[in-house]
């Protein structure tokens, strides 16, 4: 579901759209294309029959740091996110969403 996975992620956490000022901005398909090719994105997909569990949550001071190790999926690397809650409206009703700031992977 690229589309739910973009929709979680900031603009830190997004590939680089390539901004021309001059052209129109990219549609969804060349989005959803340069996320799956992040490097964090295909250790993920490239363990599609064990999910990866979370291993270590810490307070960050902007939201959360977590840590999920790879090493199931054949990787030597941990995915870290960076995650922190923002205050939206759904149905005129204050909710808190997640946002994913920054994914990264860790030796």
């Amino acid at each position: 579901r690229w589309s739910d996975a973009i929709a979680v992620s900031g603009p830190r956490a997004l590939p680089p759209t390539g901004d021309d000022r001059r052209g129109p901005p990219p549609g969804p398909e060349a989005t959803i294309e340069a996320f799956r090719e992040m490097p964090p994105v295909q250790a993920v997909t490239a363990c599609p029959n064990a999910p990866p569990v979370i291993a270590r949550v810490e307070r960050a001071s902007d939201g959360w740091l977590v840590r999920i190790p790879l090493d199931d999926c054949g990787s030597p690397n941990a995915l870290l996110l960076s995650v922190a809650p923002r205050l939206a409206t759904r149905r005129g009703k204050a909710v808190e969403e997640w946002l994913v700031n920054v994914v990264t992977l860790d030796p």
